[in-house]
């Protein structure tokens, strides 16, 4: 049940604004750095791999590759939390 959850969630990330992802993506970094928490660290994880797969992602070779690697980076913050998954 709480994979669906999930699985929800995701698609309605997936239905953001790319724009509007980068910019909660800022704001959940900033918080990130109040808290440093895990929780916070796994929020992270899930809006950057929503946009990395969103269908609307205007970028380049080069800011994709920028995407995966702070996907990595973050994946590492959140102690490889089971709710993340691979891209």
């Amino acid at each position: 049940m709480a994979a669906m959850k999930i699985e929800s969630v995701f698609e309605i990330y997936l239905q953001m604004d790319p724009e509007f992802l980068t910019s909660r993506i800022g704001f959940l970094v900033w918080r990130y750095q109040l808290t440093r928490s895990k929780r916070m660290a796994c929020s992270i994880v899930r809006h950057i791999e929503a946009l990395c797969l969103h269908p609307e992602l205007d970028g380049s070779a080069l800011s994709r590759c920028g995407y995966q690697r702070s996907l990595r980076h973050w994946r590492m913050l959140a102690g490889g939390n089971q709710i993340v998954q691979e891209v």
